[in-house]
């Protein structure tokens, strides 16, 4: 259906489903520090900008 309705034009898909700015409010509210890498799996973002955002967030 969709190659019949676009077919030879261009597409754009986002490559992740949540906005960084979306992601930083809910890893600032969902992380206890141990489960980092399971938000980074969630949201689809690498643990060591997870682990970031958290300890940024901890400083405030």
């Amino acid at each position: 259906m969709i190659y019949h309705q676009y077919r030879g034009g261009q597409m754009w898909a986002p490559k992740r489903l949540y906005g960084v700015k979306l992601v930083k409010e809910l890893v600032q509210r969902e992380c206890d520090g141990h489960n980092i890498h399971q938000l980074a799996q969630q949201y689809h973002f690498s643990d060591q900008w997870i682990e970031k955002v958290w300890r940024g967030s901890k400083e405030v």
